[in-house]
């Protein structure tokens, strides 16, 4: 038994580091996020601007010119404006829209919760203590559910990258369980698992951050 404690103080010691380092780079991907959005806004602000200047020239220029002059200006402007919003728009819809990157960053933060929540095993003194914090940590990671059902991934992008964050899921939660399992059964090998499962999903979490940057 003790040196099962040992184990698993020693596994929840090396990986709080790693989980602090997760969400650091991640709180750094959201300010990365909030500052491309604002700089798109920006873009997206001045070309309005552009338009509704056009549009205001262009009106007095119709006023001095035949109904059927006026017409015609009007039809090749509403064409020109639908142009360059398709131009606006499209470079997105190839990418990762900001809702997708808000909730990959929400989901990832609140795994990292579940396994700073583990952490807490390190002051465990007995086995009633250390499942109690390992049914936290699992109820932490239960909350993770919203994040990842709102991904909804669209563009080949997104595509790609759900297929990595659907490969931390599945081994966070293998991870969790084989923690309970373990300390059940007193198996360290168990243990093993779950500290492997861990230490994979923090190697696929780095790779989604500089993905996502």
């Amino acid at each position: 038994m003790k040196n099962l404690l040992s184990n698993i103080k020693e596994w929840i010691k090396n990986h709080r580091v790693a989980s602090a380092l997760i969400a650091l780079g991640f709180i750094a991907v959201c300010f990365a996020v909030d500052d491309n959005e604002n700089q798109k806004q920006d873009e997206q602000n001045k070309t309005e601007v552009a338009q509704s200047e056009s549009k205001e020239n262009k009106a007095d220029e119709e006023e001095s010119k035949p109904d059927e002059v006026a017409e015609e200006t009007e039809e090749l402007e509403t064409e020109a404006i639908e142009t360059d919003v398709e131009e606006i728009e499209q470079p997105e819809a190839k990418g990762l829209s900001p809702e997708f990157k808000e909730n990959t960053s929400d989901y990832f933060m609140q795994l990292s919760l579940a396994y700073s929540t583990l952490g807490d095993l390190t002051y465990a003194e007995t086995e009633t203590e250390m499942m109690t914090i390992i049914k936290s940590a699992q109820s932490e990671y239960d909350l993770t559910n919203e994040y990842y059902a709102a991904l909804d991934p669209q563009t080949e992008e997104e595509k790609d990258l759900f297929k990595k964050i659907s490969k931390v899921d599945g081994l966070a939660a293998r991870a969790l369980m084989n923690a309970e399992d373990g300390l059940n059964r007193y198996d360290t090998d168990t243990i093993d698992s779950a500290t492997e499962d861990i230490e994979e999903s923090s190697v696929v979490m780095d790779e989604i951050m500089n993905d996502i940057e």
